[in-house]
């Protein structure tokens, strides 16, 4: 470009200078707005032409970064479109493509399931859910957890939620049936026993159990007999039973017996008095009775009844016995008086002739018998013995029995002397005549001797004082008894 510069003298001068016309404008470029997409199956989405330009010199180049076609990850990528005229002028926008991943995991959780809870009323959690995601998984929760236990019966649902890396979840479930199919550990008591009561049964106790369940404290018992039912003598089977509520049931059994333990109740008679028979005896009665609340089996009496004992007192005991070995004894004194005196004879009375010396030997005048025996026997005097002088003679025979019962008799013994005395007459008597030529007749006496008088009764013939005239005379002298 020529520039000329003249002067108002008209002078005037020139240069020039290169006049360049330069491309100083980028190109204008426009940008789509910001956008959203949702992810691909493939947790991706292709990004789009987003740009374009206008310049007033022409568009050389465009270029976008990241490319069309290009697939991108969730997530904001900024994409920037940049576009150049050919003085070199650029121009960029951009726009944000974010690629959302809104697509949940893909969950799928097992069917729903019954589980057997073991010995321990547990069970092991199975893992129960599977997951995928276009975008991958973050976080996978089962509760309760995989490999963890449940405890007790029932319905439990296992929850199975996963989240991807973009925080969508998703959750199935399954619902777990926990079965307890293990019976009770039970173990009876050992044998349990009741006295019989007066009916000669016993009411069935509660007898229990232990008891320990995989899964309830709370288990169900049934009895039977039940509680409260009677019993009869002897031993019964008592079966019990413990059901769980998830009606698992075991039993086992114990013996309830029913013992009597009571002897019979036993009564005698009163102590009693008899009196001795003719044998010196008495018939023993049936002195007892028994009543026991199941039944008597024995009854023994001793000394038995029809037996018979002798005087004294006599103990008879009754004894009763049930089936069950129990005794009871009682007794009663059985007194056997003997009241009965002996029986006594005496001979009729008696005249015995002394002999020489005026003696006579005792006859045994009694005979006794008693029902019971004799102790004793007296004579008085003694049979035996000898009784001197005549007369007569009460003889006495006493008796006493073994229980000192007596009786008498006697006897009148006549003592008779039927010995003359012996008389020995002295030499004859002289006396002198008196002057009538007689004379007194003397006491001429005798010598005399008697086997039982020493006073005897002599008797003169002719008497003492009477006269005799001269010559023999014969005197007679007797004695008499």
């Amino acid at each position: 470009v020529m520039l000329t510069s003249t002067d108002k003298s008209n002078n005037s001068a020139s240069c020039s200078t290169n006049f360049r016309v330069v491309d100083e404008s980028p190109p204008d470029v426009f940008c789509l707005d910001n956008f959203v997409v949702n992810a691909n199956d493939q947790c991706g989405a292709v990004v789009p032409d987003i740009g374009e330009a206008v310049d007033n010199c022409g568009v050389a180049s465009e270029e976008q970064r990241p490319g069309t076609g290009i697939i991108v990850g969730v997530g904001v990528t900024t994409i920037t479109y940049t576009a150049g005229d050919n003085q070199g002028n650029f121009a960029t926008c951009s726009s944000s493509f974010t690629v959302y991943d809104n697509t949940p995991p893909e969950v799928t959780c097992i069917e729903d399931l019954a589980v057997t809870l073991d010995e321990n009323c547990e069970a092991v959690l199975p893992d129960i859910g599977r997951a995928a995601d276009n975008c991958g998984l973050d976080t996978e929760i089962q509760i309760p957890s995989a490999g963890g236990t449940l405890k007790g019966v029932g319905d439990k649902s296992i929850g199975f939620s996963v989240w991807d890396n973009s925080g969508n979840s998703a959750f199935c479930s399954t619902a777990l049936t926990l079965i307890d199919e293990t019976a009770p550990q039970v173990t009876c008591i050992n044998d349990v026993e009741r006295a019989a009561d007066p009916n000669c049964q016993a009411i069935v106790p509660d007898i229990g159990l232990d008891v320990s369940d995989n899964c309830d404290l709370d288990t169900n018992e049934v009895q039977n007999p039940v509680v409260g039912a009677s019993a009869g003598l002897g031993s019964k089977r008592v079966m019990l039973t413990s059901t769980d509520k998830s009606n698992n049931s075991a039993s086992c059994s114990t013996n309830f017996r029913v013992v009597d333990e009571s002897p019979p109740d036993v009564f005698c008679l009163d102590n009693f008095v008899v009196n001795a028979n003719d044998q010196c005896g008495a018939v023993v009665p049936d002195i007892g009775e028994a009543v026991d609340n199941c039944g008597v089996a024995s009854e023994e009496q001793r000394p038995g009844t029809g037996i018979i004992v002798g005087v004294g007192v006599t103990t008879i005991t009754y004894t009763a016995g049930d089936n069950q070995g129990n005794f009871a004894t009682c007794s009663s004194s059985f007194t056997v008086y003997d009241n009965t005196p002996p029986e006594v004879t005496c001979i009729e009375d008696l005249a015995v002739t002394l002999d020489e010396n005026c003696e006579a030997v005792l006859p045994d005048i009694g005979r006794a018998a008693d029902n019971c025996g004799l102790d004793t026997e007296i004579q008085i005097p003694s049979a035996g013995g000898t009784l001197k002088g005549v007369g007569d003679k009460s003889i006495g025979f006493s008796v006493w029995d073994n229980s000192g019962n007596s009786a008498f008799c006697s006897t009148a013994l006549t003592l008779i002397d039927e010995t003359a005395p012996q008389v020995t007459c002295i030499n004859d008597v002289e006396r002198a005549a008196d002057p009538n030529c007689q004379a007194i007749v003397p006491d001429i006496g005798l010598d005399v001797s008697d086997n039982c008088d020493l006073d005897t009764n002599e008797v003169q013939n002719p008497v003492v004082g009477a006269s005799a005239g001269l010559g023999s005379k014969r005197v007679m002298l007797t004695s008499t008894d």
